[in-house]
């Protein structure tokens, strides 16, 4: 589903808190290259039973990227550490 930039960060926010518990939210960004058009980009997110999408021209890319920053952030507070192994002790 194609949404404006403010749409796409709402719903990849509730797609956050719908995974919280299990599952995984996938975040794809791919440069459009259309004759007609000026490049722009396209964002893509996925659940395993959603997805979303936006296009971002080139000059709102910097505030985008701010703000999909904010909201990766916001979501990934729940996240374990990793356990370290022990290193083996070198001869």
């Amino acid at each position: 589903m194609l949404l404006d930039q403010d749409g796409f960060l709402v719903a990849l926010g509730e797609l956050y808190e719908s995974t919280r518990d299990h599952g995984t939210v996938s975040i794809t960004m791919k440069q459009l290259k259309a004759a007609e058009e000026a490049p722009c980009l396209l964002v893509r997110a996925r659940t395993e039973k959603r997805k979303i999408s936006t296009r971002v021209e080139r000059e709102e890319a910097g505030r985008f990227q701010v703000l999909l920053t904010g909201v990766m952030r916001a979501s990934c507070s729940n996240l374990e550490k990793v356990k370290k192994r022990p290193r083996h002790a070198q001869a």
